[in-house]
C-alpha cells in the first residue's frame, strides 16, 4: 500500500532534553503513522526498517548497542527502547537532573515550574514523592516570593499600635487628636508640634494666675 500523500513520518526521537516524554510522543506518533500507512500489512523486515528510519540517528546509535537476534520482531525492538528509556537507571539519572535543576537566567518562573513538572513526569514518582518534590520547586525558583497580604500586621502611623493595615482596625480612625485637634490620629504620633507647645504655655500661665490668686486671698 502506498503512503497517502501529505502524511509525514514521525519526528526523530529526542533523547537529549526529556527522553521519557520524547519517547511517549514518538511512539504515539509512530502508532498513528502505522495505522494510516497500513504498516501491519507489511512484512517484519519492512516494519523494522521503517521504524529505525523514523527514529533518528541518535536513537539508532542506541539500537546498535542492543543484543537482539536478527529475526527479532518490531515489538521486541520497542520493548528494548522502553527498557532503556524508562528503566531504573534512567530514572535515577532523571532524579539527579531534577535535584540539580535551577531556574535559568532568562527563564520565567512559569517556565521553570513547567520544566520541573515535566521532569517529575520523567521520574514518575508516587503521589507523596511528587508533592514533596513540587514543594521543593517553589524554593529552588529564584525570584519567587510570596505575595504580601494587605492584612499583615505592622506599626500604624496613625495610632502607633500594631494591627492589620486596614482602616477599620485602627483605633484612631474617626477620633480627634489631643494635640492638634485633627482627625484620624492620636497625639503620640502627631507631627504638629506648635499647638502642644502653646497649650503647655497656656497651662503655665493659668497655674501662675491661680497661685497669685491664692496668695492674695491669704493676705
Amino acid at each position: 500500500m502506498a503512503v497517502p500523500s501529505g502524511i509525514r513520518p514521525p519526528h526523530p526521537l529526542n533523547l537529549k532534553d526529556a527522553p521519557v516524554e520524547g519517547w511517549k510522543i514518538f511512539i504515539q506518533s509512530w502508532k498513528n503513522y502505522a495505522i494510516i500507512t497500513d504498516m501491519a500489512s507489511r512484512d517484519n523486515n519492512y516494519q523494522k526498517a521503517m521504524f529505525l528510519h523514523c527514529i533518528g540517528t541518535a536513537a539508532l546509535r542506541v539500537f546498535n548497542t542492543f543484543s537482539l537476534p536478527v529475526v527479532a520482531q518490531l515489538k521486541d525492538i520497542i520493548k528494548k527502547f522502553e527498557a532503556y528509556i524508562l528503566g531504573e537507571t534512567n530514572e535515577t539519572f532523571e532524579r539527579y537532573k531534577f535535584n540539580k535543576r535551577n531556574q535559568g537566567e532568562h527563564e520565567s518562573i512559569d517556565q521553570a515550574l513547567e520544566a520541573s513538572k515535566s521532569q517529575l513526569k520523567e521520574m514518575e514518582p508516587s503521589v507523596s514523592q511528587a508533592t514533596e518534590s513540587l514543594n521543593k520547586v517553589a524554593f529552588k525558583v529564584k525570584g519567587s516570593h510570596p505575595e504580601k497580604s494587605s492584612f499583615t500586621k505592622s506599626t500604624c502611623k496613625f495610632c502607633g499600635g500594631d494591627h492589620p493595615f486596614v482602616k477599620s482596625k485602627c483605633p484612631a480612625y474617626g477620633r480627634n487628636c489631643g494635640n492638634c485637634g485633627g482627625r484620624d490620629h492620636f497625639a503620640k504620633v502627631c507631627k504638629t508640634k506648635g499647638p502642644r507647645t502653646k497649650r503647655k504655655t497656656d497651662n503655665k500661665v493659668r497655674n501662675i494666675e491661680a497661685e497669685s490668686s491664692t496668695d492674695s486671698n491669704l493676705d
